[in-house]
């Protein structure tokens, strides 16, 4: 019998890097909202959730900009690849 919390663990596995990788290349909360037909607000929470989840702050956020931290950057680029990789395999 399968571990609950490793289930659990597996099926949160890929919550908010969707939203997270549109943020970044967006460079906006807000138009990575519009894009994603969501409200700011969902978005703002999922990248919360997931840099919570991390325990690592991901984004530095001020009223006017929008940058990544240096962990960012690398969970960036592997959030890419792992998007990249997804897409090529359904297509």
């Amino acid at each position: 019998m399968k571990d609950n919390k490793s289930s659990s663990q597996q099926s949160n596995l890929l919550d908010g890097i969707a939203v997270f990788v549109q943020v970044v290349n967006s460079k906006s909360f807000v138009k990575a909202a519009d894009k994603m037909s969501h409200s700011t607000s969902y978005i703002s929470k999922e990248v919360s959730k997931l840099e919570t989840r991390l325990g690592v702050r991901l984004l530095h956020r001020t009223t006017r900009t929008l940058s990544l931290t240096p962990e960012g950057e690398v969970y960036f680029l592997q959030c890419q690849q792992i998007i990249e990789d997804a897409m090529q395999v359904e297509n």
